[in-house]
């Protein structure tokens, strides 16, 4: 049924799982809320976002669950996401199939067996689970619209089902949204969330991610933060009591009272809220306890998470050459880079490490993986996205900086060396799914276009055919969507590179490769309801299609906000008056179809800067009143500021601008998040004329971004105050508290 297993993360999540009374009182409250659809509960990485939602996946009645992973693909790929999450509700809501198969047109076991794709045939003695799930994997092979995708085979049926079941909660967890919006595509599966909203209020969300990302402007959204918070602090205290009242630690911390207290002080100060420090920590002092029946001295604790991985890199620099140091960042970078966890022999061969040392390394860094076996072969990644992130980080990791682009080359090179032209039929799987994203992250574009161009042969009544490789892979793997986006990424990365400096026949070259492309995408895309804003806009701008057909394809979109992006991206490129007007008519109410406040506030400024020459003035202030309507209703205060700023920036009228930036000035005020405050007031000084008041409210940013109780968040929120106060007064003080706070 396509489900993704889950299991044995939340079982080893939810392994000395501790505390977090006050967070389930938060829960409790959020699901009786009857107007509440999304709880996004957030914290810095390692502050144990993952384990609670390991904890409710456990104690809650959960109908869906998704924990997304950076070192495992399909968890951040959206159509993976999507056949999940639709197996899940037809397994755990009584009924839901029916909906689905009245939706995918699936009804009395299938009226038409011709639309079903694979091996599945539909007759009568079919189970109807197993056809629907064969009809929706036809769906990704025919659509390269994962919204459409998601609607058809989830959102709407459930609010078929909905009807049916008006009192029934449903409720869906997602962890690490953060890690999902790391996919290199769009929509991304926040995207996909975030279409939920018509739903029925009876259908809640709780997910689960680091700050800063688009779940926090959810409309219906409820926030739990875990960052700083005093219950997160007292469950840490908690945890380190019960850690030493166990065995093997209670023997010694009841023989050195006065040591226990202060290492359990120091424990709690330097783990800053964070439950993975502990994990790692408290491994180390049961391992010096076992070792020398002693507690270890308080002092010598490492200082915060990045720390931990410094100190733990660093007893390996003492006790092993430097060659050895180089092939332990070799296996440390495979592994950084890697989409799903590698076996033994892809560790070895992707890293260039021998086997013998591979093994060594694995050993070596054992509490940094995880390890699991498939099928009887062990599987290796690392354990911690934080952890990723350090290695890649080169002012975190210094001398164990693990270069990302290089180690990407790395396994591209060998996949090629070993593999291309001719031999791609031995090639693992890893290879075959995964190459093409390593070579987008590496900017490997020329490698990229020889493989997309590669071809593969068959022989059919002794006749030779040729194929595309790379595309009759992706559909063995029904990962057609794959294909279709590195086309499409190939199209965005030609498109910018045609500059008029290149001469005539490197323009030549480039646009033949462009027209390829294009045809490619559009072949495709012929076979779906969708083609994305940004293909149209270069198939029209480099006139591969007509007006006319652009127009038309742009028409077809069934997502509003698509069709509307669209018809406004091809808006510049037409000459005739008569169509523009058309054009513009259509883009205006494809984008009052939509709910999204932010989205159609967007849009709507678009259309008013486009409609200057072609409506009547009374209905462009229409458009502006629209927009301001828009930018003054949706949820974060900061976030109307933001908006309210960029129709200041587009409008001339002064009388009009300036109200505008006052009302912005006031939700930037009011908004009851420092960090997000600070920013909104640092961005409405930066588009204010009067030199005195903007130098009050750059000051006004920088005070409370200095004033933000976490170390971090205040350094990240005074990166973002720089960016809008470049060459003001404030500007070297601010610099100078944003160093000052990340040494700390």
């Amino acid at each position: 049924m396509s489900i993704l297993d889950f299991s044995n993360r939340i079982d080893d999540l939810t392994h000395e799982f501790t505390g977090r009374e006050w967070l389930d009182e938060h829960v409790t409250h959020f699901l009786n809320e009857p107007s509440a659809r999304y709880l996004v509960i957030t914290g810095e990485a390692g502050i144990g976002k993952s384990a609670v939602a390991a904890h409710l996946a456990k104690t809650r009645s959960v109908h869906a669950i998704h924990f997304c992973s950076t070192s495992v693909a399909e968890t951040i790929t959206p159509s993976d996401f999507v056949r999940s999450i639709s197996a899940q509700l037809r397994a755990n809501l009584p009924g839901f199939t029916t909906c689905i198969a009245a939706e995918l047109g699936v009804s009395d076991y299938l009226n038409t067996p011709t639309s079903i794709t694979g091996t599945a045939t539909a007759h009568l003695a079919q189970d109807v689970d197993e056809i629907i799930g064969v009809k929706i994997d036809s769906l990704h092979i025919g659509s390269t619209n994962v919204l459409d995708i998601f609607a058809r085979s989830v959102t709407k049926p459930l609010k078929a089902w909905l009807r049916e079941h008006p009192n029934q909660p449903v409720l869906f967890l997602v962890d690490a949204l953060d890690e999902g919006d790391r996919y290199t595509q769009s929509p991304k599966i926040v995207d996909l969330i975030a279409a939920s909203e018509g739903l029925t209020p009876s259908s809640k969300w709780i997910l689960t991610s680091r700050p800063g990302t688009r779940a926090q402007t959810l409309k219906a959204m409820h926030e739990a933060i875990l960052d700083d918070a005093d219950d997160n602090i007292q469950d840490i205290e908690k945890h380190i009591r019960r850690v030493f009242a166990a065995s093997p630690l209670a023997e010694a911390t009841t023989g050195d009272p006065i040591r226990a207290t202060t290492l359990a002080k120091a424990l709690e100060q330097r783990a800053r809220g964070n439950f993975l420090y502990l994990r790692y920590v408290i491994k180390q002092i049961r391992a010096a306890v076992a070792s020398s029946g002693e507690l270890p001295e308080p002092s010598r604790l490492p200082d915060g998470l990045p720390d931990v991985y410094r100190e733990f890199l660093g007893r390996i620099a003492d006790t092993h050459t430097d060659l050895w140091k180089q092939q332990l960042r070799k296996v440390l970078g495979a592994l950084a880079v890697s989409y799903i966890p590698l076996t033994f022999d892809q560790v070895s061969a992707l890293s260039g490490a021998s086997k013998q040392t591979t093994n060594d390394v694995l050993n070596t860094i054992t509490q940094f993986l995880n390890m699991r076996s498939s099928d009887g072969v062990e599987l290796y990644s690392i354990f911690h996205a934080s952890f990723s992130d350090f290695l890649t980080d080169r002012k975190s990791s210094g001398e164990w900086w693990v270069d990302p682009i290089d180690n990407h080359s790395h396994i591209i090179d060998y996949y090629l060396s070993n593999y291309h032209p001719n031999k791609w039929d031995k090639c693992d799987s890893y290879g075959r799914n995964y190459i093409s994203r390593h070579m987008k992250e590496a900017s490997r574009w020329e490698d990229l276009h020889k493989f997309l161009s590669l071809k593969s042969t068959c022989t059919i009544n002794n006749i030779t055919l040729y194929e595309n490789f790379w595309y009759k892979t992706c559909e063995e793997n029904k990962q057609i969507l794959v294909f279709y986006n590195d086309i499409q990424d190939m199209l965005v990365y030609l498109n910018n590179e045609i500059p008029s400096t290149l001469s005539k026949v490197e323009q030549k070259h480039l646009f033949s490769r462009f027209f390829h492309y294009s045809l490619i995408a559009g072949s495709i895309i012929s076979i779906s309801d969708n083609m994305s804003a940004i293909v149209l806009e270069a198939l029209t701008k480099h006139q591969v299609w007509s007006i006319e057909r652009s127009i038309t394809s742009a028409r077809q979109i069934s997502s509003a906000a698509e069709k509307s992006q669209a018809l406004l991206c091809i808006f510049p490129l037409i000459k005739d008056k008569i169509t523009l007007q058309s054009i513009l008519e259509e883009a205006v109410k494809a984008a009052m179809y939509l709910k999204s406040g932010t989205t159609r506030c967007i849009l709507m400024l678009q259309i008013y800067k486009y409609s200057e020459h072609y409506v009547i003035l009374e209905t462009r202030i229409n458009y502006l009143k629209q927009a301001e309507h828009d930018a003054k209703n949706v949820r974060r205060l900061a976030e109307r500021a933001h908006l309210l700023v960029k129709i200041a920036n587009t409008v001339n009228e002064k009388k009009y601008k300036n109200n505008i930036l006052k009302t912005a000035l006031e939700y930037a005020r009011r908004e009851p998040d420092a960090s997000y405050s600070a920013v909104a007031l640092a961005e409405v000084a930066s588009v204010i004329t009067n030199p005195i008041q903007q130098e009050l409210l750059q000051h006004e940013a920088i005070f409370l971004a200095k004033n933000i109780k976490s170390n971090i968040t205040s350094a990240s929120t005074m990166g973002k105050v720089l960016s809008y106060i470049d060459g003001s007064l404030w500007q070297s003080e601010a610099l100078e508290h944003a160093i000052l706070t990340l040494c700390l």
